[in-house]
Parts: C-alpha cells; structure tokens; sequence
C-alpha cells in the first residue's frame, strides 16, 4: 500500500502527539545526529522526554515507520520512565556496556506502541524485534 492510502497512520500518530502534548518534527538523520549529539545516527526516530518531542526521519505512512513513531511516543508516555536516570544509562550504553534499564526502557515503549497501534503487523512486529535486539549484549 502507498503512502497516500496509509494517510490515516499519518493522522493517528498527529492525533497522539496533539493529545499528549507531543511535538512531532520531521527530520534527516543528519539533523538527529546533531539534535541528540549522537554521532552516524542509524536510527530512523528519537524522543526527548524533557522536552516531549519526537522526531522521525521520515513521515509515517508504512507500517515500520509508523512502529517507529509509536516506540518514540511510548517512551514519553511511559509512567514508569524516569527520564534523568534514562539519559545517564544511554551515556553507558553508548559506551559499549550493556545496561538492562535501557533495555527495560525501550522495551517498554515497544510494548506500549504495540498496546496503542491501530494495527499490528508482521513487518510491524519485526522493526520492533529487531530494535530491540540490538540492546541485548
């Protein structure tokens, strides 16, 4: 399905970031590197908690993307997040050391894009297991 014909994923995420006071920006890898001080930036969306914004590198209107927008959003709206703690574990995980708060923290906000998407699917379900994949040591 095309981007035109997935507009309503588009609107979902909108309708969750209005609703929780999230600002959603669209921008290049390049711009997030830059925004989280994060250098070659592979990632495809970020979320500042402080702050309550996410940005995606592109629009979500495919099903991965719009897993993505989701994940960033549940790491906002997670009450359990504490986001000062979360910033220090990210300082050690960037250093190479496995902490399992920050894979507690990601899988969290996947669980809670999979508890909010308006649907789940297969390819869905693997941008999700390969995210998280990546926090295991």
């Amino acid at each position: 399905m095309g981007g035109r014909k997935n507009l309503w994923m588009l609107e979902h995420i909108e309708e969750l970031c209005n609703g929780n006071g999230i600002q959603l920006s669209i921008k290049t890898p390049a711009e997030c590197a830059e925004l989280f001080g994060v250098e070659g930036f592979i990632g495809r969306g970020l979320a500042d908690c402080t702050n309550r914004q996410v940005w995606l590198t592109e629009t979500p209107s495919k099903g991965d993307i719009y897993a993505i927008a989701l994940h960033e959003i549940g790491h906002i709206c997670d009450p359990q997040r504490s986001y000062e703690l979360q910033q220090v574990l990210y300082q050690y995980y960037r250093m190479g050391l496995w902490v399992r708060e920050v894979f507690d923290c990601e899988h969290r906000a996947w669980m809670w894009a999979r508890k909010n998407a308006l649907v789940w699917t297969p390819k869905m379900e693997a941008t999700a297991l390969f995210s998280v994949r990546t926090y295991l040591p």
